[in-house]
């Protein structure tokens, strides 16, 4: 089975008063998936003062966050909204409820459709001075993540063995917490509740700093020996010290707010 996917962002909700601009961060990022089946990419663009951060979706191949929407953050990324200009609304960007809510789908299909997932690990291969990167020193990590899954419907289906390996290499010189919001140090959701639980643990324990470069590479082998891969890669591209203004975090007047993920009948997302 190959991975559910995808991706990540916030708000101050009212409008802000006139304020005078302070030193923050501006940066530029790319972000790419190539499967056998297509590729996808996404190059954003950030500003980030503290805890607070605007990222611009300059290019994006994602349907999710298309091109000129983008995400706010007031509180280090805990909360994101992602907003659309064209619509003029905003939602609650949570890639934790957006797996969820896919789990929910399937699992709405009722005895028919049987997921199940075993031997589940995360390793941490290697800690390493990693070089400097954009003027700031790094250190590279490597993490590897596998596990067996099965697919049933109706009694039919098929097993697969996934195996992901994810090299980081991040910096401790900054410190903004809103860079959170779209430089996260996780890699790719698998959609596996626990999975994904163990996986940001073992994280939190074993990254320290913001991720300037990471690459993950997802191998998967079927039942029959066939073997599939795709590879996500997310590198900072540039990023300096400029003077932002308060207003670059506030929520526009006026906007409505909706979901991303839809809600069930029974209230569960």
């Amino acid at each position: 089975m190959k991975q559910l996917a995808l991706v990540f962002a916030t708000l101050t909700l009212g409008g802000a008063l006139a304020a005078p601009a302070r030193a923050g961060l501006h940066y530029q990022s790319i972000t790419k998936t190539d499967a056998e089946r297509g590729a996808q990419t996404i190059r954003a663009e950030g500003w980030v003062d503290g805890d607070h951060a605007k990222v611009v979706f300059a290019e994006s191949t994602n349907p999710l966050m298309a091109k000129g929407t983008y995400l706010l953050t007031s509180d280090g990324g805990k909360t994101i909204y992602l907003v659309d200009p064209d619509e003029k609304t905003y939602a609650s960007f949570d890639l934790g409820a957006v797996m969820a809510g896919a789990g929910a789908m399937l699992k709405g299909l009722g005895p028919m459709v049987k997921i199940s997932f075993s031997n589940q690990k995360v390793e941490k291969l290697a800690e390493e001075p990693g070089g400097a990167m954009l003027g700031h020193p790094t250190t590279h990590y490597r993490f590897r993540t596998s596990y067996d899954s099965e697919f049933k419907v109706m009694g039919m289906g098929q097993s697969g063995h996934n195996d992901t390996v994810t090299d980081t290499w991040t910096t401790t010189a900054l410190t903004d917490a809103g860079l959170g919001a779209w430089l996260r140090r996780e890699p790719p959701r698998t959609g596996i509740a626990d999975l994904d639980a163990m996986i940001a643990s073992e994280v939190k324990k074993g990254i320290q700093g913001v991720p300037l470069k990471m690459v993950a590479v997802t191998k998967t082998k079927d039942q029959r020996g066939r073997e599939s891969t795709v590879t996500t890669s997310m590198e900072v591209t540039s990023l300096q010290e400029e003077a932002v203004p308060a207003t670059t975090f506030a929520m526009p007047a006026g906007y409505t707010e909706t979901q991303l993920v839809p809600t069930l009948p029974d209230g569960r997302q």
